[in-house]
């Protein structure tokens, strides 16, 4: 009997709705009690029930009260003063009920596991190492003030809104537009839980982000967390989705887990192919990155709908006729739209043209552009691919991707050099223009395993010594180029090695005097400062790039097909983005118009955005010398070394060539 009251005792003790009702129940019972003897104990000519209860409550209440019984009798001023003993009890368990319950309900607000009351706002569903590239990107987002509510259970809540509170500032660039704050809410739950999804209040949000989580295996928490959204009551409209998932081998799973969305209402960045695609084609035009994250960004130009041209026009006259930069159009019944047809294709008023611009709003078709033809130059005669040799230099799960998109672009015969902690030959594909790749299991960190800067330097080896495994010293500078990874995603420090790395390869080119490029992959915004003063040719923050990516496609629901494009772009197949040499198409060294420049690559059938200063590739605040969507009527002189940014299609049937050489 004792254990079964102490279990019932310690029931109610443990909960604290259960616990309030019971003291409050004995208080009352207690008033009544000493009512009830109050009331004998008072004289029959003298009982005022009304008064009785109040006097005992007042002696329950406030234990001096008892000093107002000095005319009493002495049994009434025992009952009274047994009372007030009681009292203090009584009183005493009260207040440290509600004080417990008080500091319940605070805890539960501290740790965040309280309902947000907003609607139309943006829910981020996990914690990144992009968020901060998320919140940058919603505030340049066009409409309302953006509201951001972020539920995750990687961090508690005060460690999430701290971390936003001490994110870095980005600088202004020249193309940063209007930066409006952002109302950021932090709740802490777990994403991959439906009764934690409404702490987010993720039915009356705009749009839902699910981007790379923490931890370990990130796709499996991303795939989960869309099961959780799929399998949630939605009684309206299912909210817009845009997930990130990290390897290829997941890419699937991620669109059936959204089966129930509809199509144009979801999409699935693929992070590890994308971004491998972008450090190749970062390796052979140095400043792409910066060209394709403003392409997919809400800062600088983008790709919008345009209004109809006036009348039936070819695509030639349409792009000397168009404000901005004409990419091609989109046609009724064409599931895909039409990217740098050819010239003399027709351009009907059903059509819808596709351009780069700033701002959809602005873009007019008026009469034709003034075009300097006597500065148009012959175009140049193809070029083969051309035989090269690249160095890689760490491993991640997106090298299998790397190599295959960089066979489609090099000669025959060209080599492939791996060396990273991790290799294994098992996951590198089959190459048709690539001889069999070679690789080493070694951090090229380690002493002994890259060149020296000094020939004459000596260095001790570690215990594993690489020459066992076949390896000796790599001569960086007998490579065409070099590809630094970054590292484990699981490693706190993921871009460490890669920083390191490249202060090596600063070395040997300074005491050489060599002239590889290096193309270096970042995973975090934060080691784009730290790198700085290193001289590289580009650096590749894919991550970021994807996560830009995510919240403009779930900001812009309906433009998937534009958004799309620029992924296809950068894939070794169809129509590409390419940096070709000024001097293909103009005259160097004098003034020439932007009209002039793309008539000239219009002859060639390839679509000009912009222009590319060489002089300018390192300067932040000159937006690293890309220069996309000029005035038609703008002059540049351009020198040696400046480029063109054009759209091409590759050669049908060779995917082997580089259609940019054509």
């Amino acid at each position: 009997m004792k254990r079964r009251v102490r279990y019932l005792v310690e029931r109610v003790v443990t909960r604290p709705g259960m616990l309030m009702l019971s003291f409050a129940m004995a208080c009352l019972f207690f008033i009544a009690v000493v009512a009830a003897l109050t009331y004998v104990l008072t004289p029959a000519d003298a009982r005022d029930t009304a008064q009785i209860v109040w006097q005992s409550m007042r002696h329950v209440i406030d234990p001096g009260a008892t000093e107002d019984d000095t005319e009493r009798t002495w049994p009434y001023r025992l009952v009274m003063l047994l009372t007030a003993v009681g009292g203090i009890f009584v009183i005493g368990a009260v207040v440290a009920v509600l004080t417990s319950a008080l500091y319940n309900r605070i805890e539960l607000v501290r740790r965040g596991r309280t309902p947000v009351a907003v609607s139309g706002h943006t829910v981020v569903l996990g914690w990144s190492s992009q968020i901060y590239t998320i919140l940058d990107e919603i505030a340049r987002a066009p409409g309302r003030r953006p509201r951001v509510v972020i539920l995750a259970d990687e961090l508690s809540k005060e460690e999430m809104e701290d971390a936003i509170r001490r994110r870095p500032q980005r600088q202004r660039g020249p193309k940063a537009g209007k930066l409006r704050k952002v109302t950021v809410v932090c709740r802490h739950g777990d994403p991959t839980k439906m009764e934690d999804l409404e702490i987010a209040n993720v039915g009356a949000a705009e749009e839902i982000l699910v981007p790379r989580p923490l931890g370990r295996n990130p796709d499996i928490r991303v795939l989960m967390t869309l099961l959780a959204l799929s399998h949630r009551p939605w009684p309206g409209e299912r909210r817009p989705v845009a997930a990130v998932i990290s390897s290829k081998a997941n890419y699937e799973a991620a669109k059936r887990a959204l089966d129930r969305w509809p199509v144009d209402r979801c999409h699935v960045a693929n992070a590890g192919d994308l971004t491998a695609r972008l450090i190749v084609q970062s390796r052979r035009y140095p400043g792409l990155t910066v060209a394709c994250s403003e392409l997919v960004s809400f800062e600088g130009s983008e790709i919008y709908r345009a209004t109809p041209v006036p009348h039936r026009m070819t695509y030639g006259e349409a792009l000397l006729r168009c404000e901005s930069s004409l990419i091609g159009f989109s046609r009724p019944g064409v599931a895909k739209p039409i990217i740098n047809p050819p010239p003399d294709t027709p351009v009907e008023p059903t059509d819808t043209p596709l351009v780069v611009a700033v701002d959809s709003g602005h873009v007019r078709f008026r009469n034709n552009s003034p075009v300097q033809r006597d500065l148009m130059v012959e175009p140049p005669p193809p070029r083969p691919p051309r035989v090269e040799k690249t160095l890689i230099l760490g491993w991640n799960d997106r090298i299998a991707t790397i190599v295959q998109v960089l066979d489609g672009y090099v000669g025959p015969g060209s080599t492939v050099v791996i060396i990273g902690q991790g290799y294994d030959r098992a996951m590198l594909p089959k190459t048709k223009n690539i001889d069999e790749p070679r690789g080493y299991d070694a951090d090229p960190t380690e002493p002994g395993i890259l060149v020296a800067a000094h020939r004459e330097e000596e260095y001790e080896r570690s215990a594993a010594d690489p020459e066992t495994q076949g390896l000796i010293p790599v001569d960086p500078t007998t490579f065409d180029s070099v590809i630094v990874l970054a590292g484990d995603e699981d490693d706190s420090h993921v871009d460490a090695k890669a920083l390191t790395t490249l202060l090596l390869l600063q070395a040997i080119k300074e005491e050489r005097q060599a002239r590889f490029s290096v193309i270096c992959e970042l995973e975090e915004e934060a080691s784009r400062r730290l790198a700085r003063g290193i001289q590289v040719d580009d650096l590749v923050l894919g991550q970021q790039v994807v996560s830009t990516l995510a919240v403009h496609y779930a900001k812009n629901p309906g433009r998937l097909e534009m958004i799309t494009v620029v992924e296809e772009w950068l894939d070794a197949r169809d129509t590409d983005l390419y940096f070709e040499p000024a001097a293909d198409y103009v005259r160097l060294g004098v003034p020439v118009t932007w009209a002039t420049v793309v008539a000239a690559a219009a002859r060639r059938q390839h679509t000009a955005i912009g222009y590319v200063v060489h002089d300018q590739r390192l300067s932040e605040k000159d937006g690293y010398g890309v220069h996309l969507n000029p005035a038609k009527s703008v002059r540049v002189t351009y020198q040696e070394r400046d480029q063109i940014i054009v759209i091409a299609n590759r050669p049908d049937g060779n995917d082997d060539q580089d259609s940019g050489s054509g």
